[in-house]
């Protein structure tokens, strides 16, 4: 099939959700729907309406056909309804929860509209769907939801997830026909990756989502289904050895190497933040703090929080990376950490430069990514509280700093058993002052 569906173009047209012609059954079942009152389909009409606990429809007064179905819950529907060879067609507009009553009305006079030429909207749109394949569904997907609303990141992402992983096992497909059985077949087949077999299946379960609120197919087949088992790496903090001996790494790297690559792994190392935060870092973000320190304030578009996050930076690295900026000054160059090639470009990447510093400290196990690891690791078990660990450290999901839950339980077994001790000490303190009571009656009583 050549290019978008007509179906697919209609959804980028209008905010509206595909529909399908209705047999004589479900004709009989609309005749036993609760006919209301017509009124002019409004904001506040629509707003008022409530569940009455048996499905319902409201016509509109304005444009023949338009109408609003209200389940028996109080789900709201917008649709239309025209006759076609004395046959009464029914085409779902779409969901007030994702379009407005004046944006469905516009749908329904484009539909009006194409009846009055002859057309037969219900049937071309069931016809299609018969032929719209999950390669139609990724363009669409990508167009109305991934680009406007994730970050270009996430979207690389899931370019790489759909190339190679469900390019090849679904793109052929038509959407309606991936089922629960397709997808567990596929999930078995990818066994020996059981990480990127779930990151794949989170993405097409996303797709089919999306599908279903087109009204591209009935339901999600993702709903439910299995995943593999994550286990999470124990997250520990580095010893005392292994740190003394990566800094020394690090100002080795600074004084015969790399001196801005030196100061990027210390920053990562200082401040807990990504690596990814740290490279595409720019001097408007840093504000002067308390006593000479600075703030690096990560604005909600620069990060996964989606909210500012505000990074306290102790003394030292805040002079470090004061001293870093006047000896760097460039006009125009707004990069704490600019590329060595392109001032106006920011540091493409720390790999060549942490591989030199961790072979040197002998620490090859080490990932840079563990940096930021080992910070919340050492927050955790000083006795900072998770909520506290994750805000500074700029976690969108607090179920990610739920990871280090264990260590937080070390550090509340601590306060326990320091508790218990304080309270044996009283209690033995006490013990040993006990004076026996001197008798009342008088001598020789």
């Amino acid at each position: 099939m050549n290019g978008i569906p007509l179906c697919f173009a209609a959804l980028r047209s209008s905010s509206g959700s595909e529909g399908s012609e209705r047999g004589p059954s479900a004709l009989q079942s609309e005749e036993r729907r609760t006919m209301a009152e017509p009124t002019k389909l409004t904001k506040r009409a629509v707003d008022a309406l409530k569940a009455t606990g048996r499905e319902f429809t409201v016509t509109d007064t304005e444009v023949k056909g338009f109408y609003l179905r209200v389940g028996k819950t109080g789900e709201k529907t917008y649709g239309f309804r025209y006759k076609r060879r004395d046959q009464t067609r029914r085409m779902k507009i779409g969901d007030v929860a994702v379009m407005t009553a004046d944006e469905a009305r516009r749908a329904a006079m484009d539909i009006r509209a194409a009846v009055n030429r002859g057309e037969d909207p219900a049937r071309l749109r069931r016809d299609e769907r018969e032929t719209e394949t999950m390669d139609d569904l990724w363009a669409l997907y990508l167009e109305r939801h991934a680009i406007p609303k994730k970050r270009p990141r996430s979207v690389d992402e899931d370019r790489r997830l759909w190339r190679l992983h469900l390019s090849p096992a679904f793109g052929k497909e038509a959407v309606k026909d991936v089922t629960r059985r397709n997808i567990g077949r596929f999930m078995a087949r990818k066994k020996d990756t059981p990480i990127a077999a779930n990151r794949a299946a989170s993405l097409l379960s996303k797709m089919m989502s999306l599908a279903v609120n087109w009204d591209l197919r009935d339901r999600n087949p993702c709903e439910k289904m299995d995943r593999y088992t994550e286990t999470e790496a124990e997250r520990k903090a580095l010893t005392m050895d292994e740190t003394k001996r990566l800094l020394e790494a690090i100002t080795h790297e600074a004084e015969t190497g790399s001196e801005g690559g030196a100061l990027a792994l210390e920053l990562l190392l200082f401040s807990g933040a990504r690596r990814g935060e740290v490279i595409n870092a720019t001097w408007d973000q840093f504000r002067a703090g308390e006593a000479g320190s600075l703030v690096w304030a990560l604005q909600a578009t620069q990060n996964k929080q989606k909210k500012l996050n505000l990074k306290p930076l102790a003394k030292g690295i805040s002079a470090r990376l004061l001293a870093w900026k006047q000896k760097n000054r460039a006009i125009g160059v707004n990069w704490v950490f600019p590329s060595p090639k392109n001032p106006q470009q920011p540091w493409s990447d720390l790999k060549s430069v942490w591989n030199r510093v961790r072979a040197h400290a002998g620490l090859e196990h080490i990932r840079a990514h563990d940096i930021r690891h080992d910070f919340i690791s050492a927050a955790v078990m000083d006795g900072m509280s998770l909520e506290v660990a994750g805000r500074f450290a700029g976690h969108a999901n607090t179920a990610t700093t739920r990871r280090y839950a264990h260590l937080e339980e070390a550090v509340l077994q601590d306060v326990a058993d320091r508790r218990e001790a304080a309270l044996d000490a009283a209690r033995n303190a006490v013990s040993a002052e006990v004076v026996p009571m001197r008798s009342s009656k008088p001598n020789g009583g």
